[in-house]
């Protein structure tokens, strides 16, 4: 059996393209609030949220990149976390302009991301939606992962669509591959250290 073979599965390849517009923004560098988030966590044991690992962890931004923190009407996520705002406009989904219907704000997707961030404990009475840092890089807005889920071919949350990398987060069945590499993976020789 080839190590691409496996015995009740197939293989599914797709080519994902985006394009997507950035906001003009600063080179990219580590907050305060970034740093002490790491450290933080650090402190505490921080485990890849999937696997578990201590080692080669890095802190993704879940539900928000930070480039795109000045497109986003960060005083509408507050008011809906606050519960000032239960409704929200429908949009088109080509044009993304509201339809002049409106809908409760319970149906969107953002209403399940401010419930995440309060289960995690923040604190949208406290924070002022001008600090857009504050919520970014917020303890509550980082998933942690080991790299290989970061950012690498096949598994990282940067590298595949939503519903594939967010797989990786339920226990699977004995013997379940996930990718190609993961099968070659098992038949490479163990490193001992």
């Amino acid at each position: 059996m080839k190590t691409t073979d496996v015995p009740h599965e197939h293989l599914r390849k797709e080519s994902v393209e985006e394009a997507n517009y950035y906001p003009d923004h600063d080179e990219r560098t580590e907050s305060a609030t970034f740093r002490k988030t790491k450290r933080d966590d650090k402190k505490k044991g921080a485990r890849c949220a999937i696997t578990g690992q201590q080692v080669d962890l890095e802190w993704h931004h879940a539900t928000l990149e930070w480039a795109f923190g000045s497109a986003v009407r960060l005083d509408i996520v507050r008011d809906i976390a606050l519960g000032k705002i239960k409704e929200l406009p429908v949009l088109d989904p080509y044009t993304w302009e509201p339809t002049g219907e409106k809908a409760p704000v319970e149906g969107f997707l953002i209403y399940w991301i401010v419930l995440f961030f309060k289960w995690r404990g923040f604190d949208f009475d406290a924070w002022d939606p001008a600090d857009a840092e504050a919520f970014i890089d917020s303890p509550q807005a980082m998933l942690i992962l080991h790299k290989h889920l970061h950012r690498e071919k096949f598994h990282g949350a940067h590298a595949i669509t939503g519903p594939i990398f967010l797989l990786q987060a339920f226990p699977f069945v004995d013997e379940f591959v996930f990718s190609p590499d993961e099968l070659e993976a098992r038949h490479k020789p163990k490193e001992h250290s």
